[in-house]
């Protein structure tokens, strides 16, 4: 199953699946091409002892902007509207996201970080240029045709903060 998402380009998800296994034990299901898509599911988790199927999105390390020549592991965007105009991942159907940071991985309820963030940025106008700090909602700029997405920078220390649980990791 690892091998899968390896093989797929999928290795921050194969690492957090294994390593939610391993620290709590239970069953991981990868989720389908359309899950992935429509739902924002990487995966499907089973706790030991339930029957219920939690779905996990699993978000790296990235860079903050294209030309950062480093991931950062102080700050993440959080998506509250894609690229078409439609709810972002914040808004999707998984029980958990899981950050993968330096030395950890933390597992928030995805409907805590879609109340927190909105909390967060409300009342604040959309911005059009990098607002290169935090808790702004911003829509990047481009050409023909229009991006719709709204992004918003958060510490991930504020998230840590939020977070259900945290596994950490070498």
């Amino acid at each position: 199953m690892f091998e899968g998402f390896v093989a797929a380009g999928r290795v921050d998800e194969a690492f957090v699946a294994k390593l939610l296994l391993a620290s709590r034990g239970g069953k991981v299901v990868p989720s389908t091409s359309d899950d992935d898509i429509q739902n924002h599911v990487d995966f499907w988790w089973t706790p030991n002892g339930s029957t219920e199927l939690l779905g996990v999105d699993v978000k790296g390390l990235k860079k903050i902007r294209r030309n950062d020549f480093r991931i950062n592991d102080v700050d993440t965007w959080i998506e509250t509207m894609n690229v078409l105009g439609k709810p972002g991942w914040v808004y999707g159907k998984a029980t958990y996201i899981a950050f993968r940071r330096i030395g950890k991985v933390l597992f928030v309820k995805r409907q805590v970080l879609a109340n927190y963030i909105e909390g967060k940025i409300a009342g604040k106008p959309l911005v059009g240029r990098n607002p290169m700090c935090c808790y702004v909602p911003y829509r990047r700029a481009s050409s023909f045709p229009p991006r719709l997405d709204i992004i918003t920078l958060v510490p991930l220390d504020d998230i840590e903060a939020i977070a259900e649980f945290v596994i950490p990791h070498r």
